[in-house]
């Protein structure tokens, strides 16, 4: 069917609390800006990136190729809270907010950076910083416990995108758009998952991919009319660096077989959102007729940096 792209940019910030020993907040800081690692993108096509939490004392500069932090202090992978929603107001994104904690003196030191990612890995990497942001160092005391909070953000499609398809031999003009962009399911939305980006299997209840008679609808939305799942998902093999995932789906010869034609998809993946397309000129299938359709999502860092809310997300 030709590729499916979209903006889909990936974006993190921390927040970290160190708590006394009577469970008190000694210090809390504000939210600071991360780096997603070239390898933390790959992890995305791969496997579980979402772990664990390493804090370091090193404090040389975040780079995109980094694949560890420099100077390791400890690593926890014990979770107090995780949570996917969605930014209910343009611009859209989905996010997951989850708290790693390091039991107590298990981080104890001077501290200067920290990372999100999985055992030997990193999807991020950052500096602490001051009230002025500057790089700067915290101390965790021997009978201390620290809290990391990671926020990451991925922002959907903000505009339509217009490609072209040759389907049956017909070249056909279609427009991708983000669907259901202000829901935070993980199995319908934009909630992220931290896990690798796949279409789910075909079950009695749930298709990734689906199949409309009728038009797209808004970015908080999805397609119109009769629908078919389709039947059957394939999907192949993660190619290093590509950051994309390419499926395919099949309906049989007794599926979507609509009057005016299929004139619309609708896709979930698993922790890259929601999308819709729409096909012009339909996709008259008919009885005889068994549809395979290849498509491919991508992802990237994201590009709208300076639009990032700078406090929590409302309840």
């Amino acid at each position: 069917m030709g590729t499916v792209r979209g903006v889909n940019g990936f974006k993190g910030r921390y927040r970290v609390s160190i708590w006394r020993p009577d469970g008190t907040l000694r210090y809390e800081s504000s939210w600071f800006d991360n780096l997603v690692t070239d390898v933390g993108l790959n992890r995305i096509g791969i496997d579980k990136w979402l772990t664990h939490c390493h804090v370091g004392a090193s404090n040389r500069e975040p780079e995109f190729t980094d694949v560890a932090l420099d100077s390791l202090v400890a690593i926890t992978t014990s979770v107090v809270s995780s949570a996917a929603s969605a930014h209910g107001s343009e611009p859209y994104y989905g996010l997951r907010d989850i708290t790693f904690r390091f039991p107590t003196g298990a981080a104890a030191g001077n501290l200067a950076e920290v990372g999100v990612g999985w055992s030997v890995g990193l999807f991020s990497r950052a500096l602490f910083i001051d009230a002025v942001g500057n790089p700067t160092t915290i101390t965790v005391l021997s009978d201390e416990t620290l809290d990391v909070t990671y926020q990451v953000q991925l922002y959907s499609p903000p505009e339509d995108i217009a490609f072209t398809a040759t389907i049956l031999g017909v070249e056909r003009a279609c427009t991708l758009r983000a669907a259901y962009a202000t829901s935070g399911s993980t199995s319908f939305g934009w909630g992220i998952s931290g896990s690798r980006v796949l279409l789910a299997p075909v079950s009695a209840s749930v298709s990734p991919i689906t199949a409309f008679d009728g038009a797209l609808g808004s970015r908080t939305a999805g397609p119109s009319g009769v629908a078919a799942k389709a039947d059957t998902v394939e999907n192949f093999p993660y190619n290093n660096n590509s950051l994309e995932q390419v499926f395919e789906a099949t309906w049989a010869r007794e599926s979507a077989n609509f009057l005016t034609g299929i004139k619309s998809l609708w896709l979930l993946t698993n922790g890259l959102g929601a999308y819709q397309i729409e096909i012009d000129p339909p996709i008259l299938k008919t009885s005889s007729l068994a549809l395979s359709l290849q498509l491919k999502v991508s992802w990237s860092r994201c590009e709208l940096e300076e639009i990032v809310p700078e406090e929590p997300l409302p309840e």
